[in-house]
């Protein structure tokens, strides 16, 4: 399929170079002269493992080549990502100037019947708005939220953990572009990645919720790491005692759902064990066992015990 990316910064240098690595035929834009001619020339603007040879290898293979003026060729692409950057401006505010003007660059050029996909992390509301713009010349939108991790941004995009589809109300629409964009990640697909199919709405808070979870816990193990620096307690021993992210409760937080492996999962999110009898008849949870523990862990767990004891 022809494909074009607009932006080719971090995310979109990496889409392109990746739909490549696809089979598809691509067309990289952005506006910046020195940035198109390094990754035309082979070169990554930025440091992220594996792309440069990826890139070096899409080039080589003559399905992927970027412009700063692309001109009639958007008329002859069937499906175009927007993955351009929404910098924070003056307000605090998302900056969609970006992302305006990466839509207002497709529909001068691109074709009646085209799709356009959103991979840009946008306020909520933004697709719908840009939905009804791109409606204006027969073009569907389809928002695709991207979930790369700095390091692994290659194969996240080759190999990612989901798929999600934020499609139009408009059933024509939508399935226009669930047929198109199937066809992009055809190879995904049938290796098994799981694919979400939603709205505009749903897919965009699908993005918000990663990356605030991403911050809460940074947050979070900030703020452990300096509880244990005040009371004296071992940061390695705590942190490598929360949860695995392969434990169902990390995987799939739920609100008011059942953990598979433990009690009803309040609202908060709290996870935690039923309440075990106590020796000799009654309820009360058990009292924990002592962990096999040295040094300073091992001071840290009786003073646990200690502060337990004294406010049960």
């Amino acid at each position: 399929m022809k494909i074009s990316v607009v932006g080719c910064g971090y995310l979109g240098a990496v889409h392109a170079a990746c739909m490549a690595e696809l089979g598809h035929d691509v067309l990289g834009i952005d506006v910046d002269d020195t940035k198109v001619a390094a990754l035309s020339a082979g070169r990554a603007p930025f440091y992220e493992p594996g792309f440069e040879e990826l890139l070096t290898r899409a080039l080589g293979t003559g399905r992927l080549r970027f412009t700063t003026t692309p001109g009639d060729d958007l008329a002859g692409v069937d499906l175009h990502f927007i993955a351009v950057g929404t910098p924070q401006s003056d307000t605090g505010a998302a900056d969609l100037s970006y992302v305006d003007a990466a839509v207002a660059t497709l529909l001068a050029g691109a074709a009646p019947g085209s799709v356009v996909v959103g991979k840009s992390t946008v306020p909520v509301g933004t697709a719908a708005h840009l939905a009804d713009r791109l409606a204006e010349r027969d073009i569907a939108l389809v928002w695709n939220p991207e979930f790369l991790r700095e390091g692994f941004a290659v194969a996240d995009t080759l190999h990612p953990d989901r798929i999600v589809y934020g499609l139009s109300a408009d059933p024509a629409r939508a399935e226009l572009g669930r047929t198109r964009l199937d066809e992009v990640y055809a190879r995904l697909l049938a290796d098994g990645i799981p694919q979400i199919v939603t709205d505009y709405v749903t897919a965009e808070l699908v993005k918000v919720a990663a990356n605030s979870f991403l911050a809460t816990k940074i947050s979070f193990i900030n703020a452990m790491a300096e509880l244990c620096e005040a009371t004296g307690g071992g940061r390695g021993w705590v942190r490598r005692r929360l949860p695995a992210q392969g434990h169902p409760c990390f995987r799939r937080p739920r609100p008011g759902t059942r953990c598979p492996r433990r009690r009803l999962v309040p609202a908060g999110g709290r996870c935690h064990q039923p309440a075990s009898p106590r020796p000799g008849g009654g309820s009360g949870a058990a009292q924990p066992r002592r962990p096999a523990l040295r040094g300073e862990d091992h001071r840290a767990w009786g003073r646990v015990q200690t502060q337990q004891r004294r406010h049960p």
